[in-house]
C-alpha cells in the first residue's frame, strides 16, 4: 500500500455525493460483489478515516475499507434465509467475499474482535459477528461442489469423464449429447444429469456447483461466461492439440489442469504471449489402475496396438505400423480399432473391433506399440503398462513422457492441420527405424520391464495416489482470489 496525504473532497474514489451527505465509494465497489454496488455509500466520517489510512495499491483494501466491506457483507449473509432462497448464487458470492475480506482484517480462527465500521443506517454487534463465525464460516469452508461438463461415450474422452465422476465424487453432470443411452448410463453414476441444450437444466446445474470442470472443450462457450457470472470457477483439463489462442472461451478459464508436461509448457507460454490470466497446474493424468489386472509378461511374442477412433487417419501411426509388419512377416501383431474402414492388412496382423471393456485390449499381447504422431493424454499408453505391457512409442512429447522401454526416433517434423485454424507440429518417423526397434525387442525377456511398467503407473498415474491432490488443487482454485 502507498501512503499519501488525502482529503475526502479531493479523493478520486469518492463519487456522486448524495444530499444526505453520503457518497458512492468506487474503491469499495471494486472489492464487493456486483449485487452490493448500490450499498457502497459512505459517510464523510468514514471518508476521513479512510484518507488517514494508506491508499490501496491494488493488493487489497486498507483496514477502514475492509472493515466497512465486512459490515456490508455480514448484513447480507445475516439475511441468509431470504437471500439463499431467492438468489443462492448471490449468497455464495457474498459469503466468499466475506471470507476474502477477513484476510485483510487479520482474522485467525474467529471474528468476534474485529472493529466493524457499520454501514449507514445499520448496526453491527459482536454477538451477530460471533453468530456468523459459528454458522457460516464453517459451512463455507467445505470442499467445493464440482460439476462436470462432457461427453459420456465409448471414446477416450468418455472414459476420462467417467473416471472424473467416480473419483472426484461428482454429483452433477451436464451432457452435450442427447442420446437416451448416454443419459441413462450417466444417471447410474451421478445423482443429477442435465443436458446442455436445456436452459432450465443448465441453470439448475450452475446453481448447485462451485467449480465447473470439463476436459478438452466446453461444447458451449457461453456456458463458461454464464458460470463466471454465477461466481462459479472454471477448470479445464486441456488436450493441447484442440486448442488455439483464438477460441472465445479460453479467457473464461480460471485453471488449466494440465495432464502432460508439454501441455503445461504450451499454455504457460500462451499466458505470456497472449495475456491469458489462467493458472496452470501440472497433473500427470491418472487412470483407474485396479481396472487393469496386472499380469507379468516374460517374453515379447506379440505386439498389440490400440488404434481406437483416431479422427485423423495419421494420428495413431497405423500406416507406419502396417508397413513395418509387412517387413516383419514372422512377427504377430494385434490391432484394436473402433473404425472399420482400415487399409489392407498383412497376414501377420489380426484386427479386432470391439471389447467388452478396456482391460481386454491388453489381454492378448506382450508389448504395446503406439506410434502416435500426437496425443492429448494418451490413455492407452498408460493403460497398457498398468496391465503389464511395456510400451514402445514415438520419441516425441507427450508420448515419450510415459516411461517407454524404447522409442522410435524422429526423422523430422511437419505441420498438420488437425482441424480448422489449428495447425500443429507433428513428428515424422521412418518405417526402417520402426522395423529396427520392433525387431530388436521381439523374443526378448521383458519380465523386469513388465513389472517396471506397472510400478510406474501406480506411482505416477494412479487415481488412488492422485485423487486427493486433484481435489486439493480444485479447492485452491475455488478459494483463490487471483
Amino acid at each position: 500500500m502507498l501512503v499519501a496525504e488525502r482529503h475526502p473532497e479531493q479523493c478520486v474514489w469518492r463519487k456522486s455525493t448524495h444530499g444526505s451527505g453520503l457518497a458512492n465509494c468506487e474503491l469499495l465497489q471494486r472489492m464487493m460483489p456486483w449485487e452490493c454496488a448500490p450499498d457502497c455509500r459512505v459517510t464523510l466520517d468514514v471518508c476521513r478515516a479512510c484518507c488517514r489510512s494508506p491508499e490501496p495499491s491494488g493488493q487489497g483494501p486498507n483496514e477502514v475499507l475492509a472493515s466497512l466491506a465486512y459490515g456490508l457483507l455480514q448484513d447480507r449473509v445475516d439475511a441468509e434465509v431470504n437471500l439463499a432462497t431467492a438468489d443462492p448464487d448471490a449468497f455464495v458470492r457474498s459469503s466468499e467475499h466475506l471470507i476474502w475480506v477477513e484476510q485483510f482484517l487479520q482474522v485467525d480462527g474467529g471474528v468476534e474482535n474485529i472493529p466493524v465500521v457499520a454501514p449507514p443506517g445499520k448496526s453491527s454487534t459482536s454477538q451477530r459477528i460471533a453468530h456468523l463465525n459459528r454458522c457460516w464460516r464453517q459451512r463455507l469452508r467445505r470442499p467445493p461442489r464440482i460439476g462436470l461438463v462432457g461427453a459420456n461415450n465409448q471414446k477416450g474422452l468418455g472414459h476420462l469423464n467417467r473416471d472424473l465422476v467416480r473419483w472426484l465424487r461428482i454429483a452433477d453432470w451436464l451432457l452435450p449429447e442427447s442420446s437416451q443411452e448416454a443419459y441413462s448410463n450417466a444417471a447410474t453414476l451421478v445423482r443429477r444429469v442435465a443436458e446442455i441444450n436445456s436452459s432450465s437444466g443448465v441453470q439448475r446445474f450452475l446453481n448447485r456447483i462451485d467449480v465447473l470442470l470439463f476436459a478438452e472443450r466446453p461444447y458451449d462457450s457461453g456456458l463458461l461466461r454464464t458460470a463466471r457470472r454465477h461466481g462459479v470457477r472454471v477448470v479445464c483439463v486441456p488436450n493441447w492439440e484442440w486448442l488455439h489462442p483464438g477460441l472465445d472461451w479460453l479467457r473464461d478459464v480460471d485453471l488449466m489442469l494440465c495432464p502432460t508436461r508439454v501441455t503445461q509448457r504450451m499454455l504457460s507460454e500462451w499466458k505470456v504471449r497472449f495475456g491469458f490470466e489462467w493458472a496452470t497446474r501440472l497433473c500427470p493424468w491418472p487412470i483407474d489402475v485396479a481396472s487393469f489386472p496386472f499380469r507379468a509378461r516374460t517374453t515379447c511374442r506379440r505386439f498389440v496396438m490400440v488404434n481406437g477412433s483416431p479422427g485423423n487417419a495419421r494420428r495413431k501411426g497405423l500406416d507406419v505400423l502396417l508397413e513395418a509388419a509387412r517387413r516383419l512377416p514372422r512377427i504377430p501383431f494385434l490391432v484394436w480399432s473402433q473404425v472399420d474402414k482400415l487399409p489392407p492388412m498383412p497376414a501377420n496382423v489380426q484386427v479386432r473391433y470391439s471389447a467388452a471393456n478396456n482391460r481386454e485390449l491388453y489381454d492378448a499381447g506382450d508389448v504395446c506399440v503406439q506410434l502416435s504422431r500426437w496425443e492429448g493424454v494418451g490413455l492407452p499408453l498408460l493403460e497398457c503398462q498398468a496391465a503389464g505391457l511395456p510400451l514402445i512409442t514415438t520419441d516425441a512429447a507427450p508420448m515419450n513422457e510415459h516411461n517407454p522401454i524404447a522409442v522410435v526416433p524422429i526423422l523430422d517434423r511437419e505441420v498438420i492441420e488437425v482441424w480448422s485454424r489449428r495447425p500443429i507440429v507433428a513428428p515424422r518417423i521412418r518405417v526402417e527405424d520402426t522395423v529396427n526397434v520392433l525387431e530388436a525387442w521381439f523374443g526378448r525377456d521383458i519380465e523386469l520391464a513388465s513389472h517396471s511398467a506397472r510400478e510406474f503407473v501406480e506411482r505416477e498415474h494412479s487415481w488412488t495416489s492422485s485423487c486427493e491432490g486433484i481435489l486439493a488443487t480444485l479447492a485452491d482454485c475455488f478459494w483463490s482470489r487471483s
